[in-house]
């Protein structure tokens, strides 16, 4: 059948800052290990723009994603991106956001403690409610991707949900 896009929305690779190599390697790392076993996947990255680190991001890419159907977006707008996508996954609050006013089933991965505990303590009642789903661990993130990858109801309840808490909420 059709496949499931998932758009990952991609740290920057900031030296020093909030994500250095190692980071950004993990949190593609936890989605290409979580993503291997799910057969009908499509991974759409979308690079932040940020310091260029072109030849670091590409080459990690390539060898995360190798076998597994992806594309890199750099240049496209969130707008072009975001009807595409049935799933996204993101570290980042804005995008978070968007992504559910977009109507699109959100996981928050934090993967490194500082995004862990952005997630767990910024987003606790949304996840509380359903509007989002959080996962800081491997072994969570594949569980939570597995599911939303195989279930179209439980991607439309989510949705449902993040669009009724953003109603109330904001």
């Amino acid at each position: 059948g059709d496949k499931v896009v998932v758009l990952c929305v991609a740290p920057a690779v900031d030296p020093g800052g909030d994500f250095d190599t190692y980071q950004t390697e993990e949190f593609f790392k936890t989605i290409a290990d979580a993503a291997k076993n799910i057969h009908n996947i499509h991974i759409i990255i979308k690079r932040r723009p940020g310091p260029n680190r072109d030849e670091f991001y590409l080459s990690m890419v390539a060898s995360l994603f190798g076998e597994i159907s992806h594309e890199v977006a750099q240049f496209e707008p969130f707008t072009e991106l975001y009807p595409r996508a049935d799933i996204v996954v993101s570290c980042y609050s804005t995008a978070a956001i968007e992504a559910m006013q977009c109507g699109k089933p959100l996981v928050y991965l934090g993967v490194s403690p500082e995004q862990a505990m952005m997630g767990t303590h910024h987003f606790a009642s949304y996840a509380a409610q359903g509007a989002m789903l959080i996962a800081t661990t491997q072994g969570e993130f594949t569980k939570t991707l597995t599911l939303l990858a195989e279930d179209q109801q439980i991607r439309k309840e989510v949705s449902r949900r993040a669009v009724a808490f953003l109603d109330r909420e904001y």
